[in-house]
């Protein structure tokens, strides 16, 4: 029996903030046991609780926890990867255990994501139906043996104008998995009407961490489309 928790500054229940706990073991040799893809849902009875019949022997766990709409892939203990690239707040969890016989285990999940929370302090035209966000430097495939990314994604997030943004200022939350070596993100914010881009902005150096939210507000709208300030 494997008993899974969440941390995050602290001990949180795991349905708190998670909706889907996905996991796969992996054997001395690096393969996937065929049957031991599974995944759970917040609201199933059993949620954070995980009972396996395994032969005796060393194993790889790897457990995943996020909130998208749709299982992530652990296909390597190294490798997790999500569907479209689509991240959101996500735990892991890698570790190696001798399985002897009977026995149960507690285990506790990371946070292991970064957000970049950017707020436009200014109106939204109306005009604006699509603000996009582009953003090199983090990465949209985890590696749980680090708790880091594995990849250097090139990332893609478009949001619909939401009917307040009309009114006053918006926020976008991005997600990444930050590198081992702190590297910086590069945004580039564009906002179209259509398929016609008005305004564009970009931002170099902003310097993310897991667990970590990272704020980044700006007047974005302006006269002149080409910087957008």
């Amino acid at each position: 029996m494997l008993g899974v928790e969440s941390a995050q500054n602290g001990t949180a229940s795991l349905k708190s903030k998670c909706k889907r706990l996905s996991f796969s073991v992996f054997d001395a040799g690096g393969e996937r046991l065929n049957y031991r893809t599974i995944t759970q849902l917040s609201s199933d009875n059993d949620f954070g609780k995980v009972s396996l019949a395994i032969p005796k022997g060393k194993y790889s766990f790897v457990f995943v926890a996020e909130n998208g709409n749709a299982a992530p892939t652990i296909s390597e203990p190294n490798t997790v990867t999500f569907k479209k690239n689509k991240l959101t707040d996500t735990y892991c969890y890698y570790g190696e255990l001798d399985i002897k016989g009977k026995a149960s285990h507690d285990i506790t999940l990371k946070h292991c994501i970064a957000k970049l929370r950017v707020t436009l302090s200014d109106v939204t035209p109306q005009e604006i139906d699509t603000l996009s966000f582009y953003y090199i430097g983090g990465s949209s495939t985890l590696d749980p043996t680090t708790g880091y990314g594995k990849v250097s994604s090139r990332q893609t997030e478009s949001h619909a104008v939401e009917r307040l943004a009309y009114r006053g200022k918006s926020t976008y939350e991005l997600y990444t998995f930050p590198h081992a070596d702190a590297r910086k993100l590069k945004l580039r914010i564009s906002a179209k009407s259509g398929e016609r881009m008005l305004y564009t902005r970009a931002i170099d150096d902003i310097a993310v961490e897991s667990d970590d939210v990272t704020d980044c507000s700006l007047s974005f709208f302006g006269e002149n489309p080409e910087v957008g300030r």
